[in-house]
C-alpha cells in the first residue's frame, strides 16, 4: 500500500492539505503519514529550560505530538492507516528525507505555514520542498 506524506503545522493551509490527502486516501486505499517538523535553531538558546524546567527539545517534541495526535486518532477511528512523527530539523530537508525514507509516493502540503520568520529568512518551505522532493508534490492554498 502506498503512502502520502502530509507535513502538518496548525495553519489553515496545512489542514486543507490534510483534508485533500484524506479524500485521496479513502478513494485509492492509500496510507497517510503525518509529519510535524520543529526547527530548534529558530529559537534563541536562552529559551532552553524556560518552559517550566522542560528542555527545549522535549518541549518542541511535545508540542509537535500534541498537534499530530488528535488528527492521527481521528483518521484511525475513520478506518485509515496512519503513521506519524515529529522531527527536529530544517523543514524542507526533513520533509524530503522522510518521504524518501518511508517510500511515500507523494507529498501533500500547504503553501503557507504559521512560521513567518522562517519564511522571511529561509524562503518558502513549500517552494524548497517542491524543488528538492524525490516524489511529486501537491501544494494546497
Amino acid at each position: 500500500m502506498h503512502s502520502l506524506l502530509i507535513p502538518l503545522d496548525d495553519s489553515p493551509c496545512a489542514l486543507r492539505a490534510l483534508a485533500h490527502a484524506e479524500r485521496l486516501a479513502r478513494a485509492h486505499g492509500l496510507r497517510l503519514r503525518l509529519l510535524n517538523v520543529q526547527q530548534p535553531g529558530l529559537y534563541a538558546s536562552l529559551l532552553e529550560g524556560v518552559t517550566h524546567g522542560v528542555p527545549m527539545v522535549q518541549s518542541l517534541r511535545e508540542h509537535g505530538a500534541a498537534l499530530l495526535v488528535p488528527h492521527v486518532e481521528r483518521l484511525r477511528a475513520a478506518g485509515l492507516t496512519v503513521s506519524h512523527a515529529v522531527v527536529l530539523d530544517a523543514p524542507a530537508a526533513a520533509i524530503c528525507a522522510d518521504a524518501r525514507h518511508h517510500g511515500c509516493v507523494r507529498i501533500i502540503m500547504g503553501t503557507r505555514g504559521n512560521d513567518s520568520l522562517a519564511r522571511v529568512v529561509l524562503g518558502s518551505v513549500a517552494s524548497q520542498v517542491a524543488a528538492q522532493s524525490p516524489v511529486p508534490v501537491t501544494l494546497i492554498k
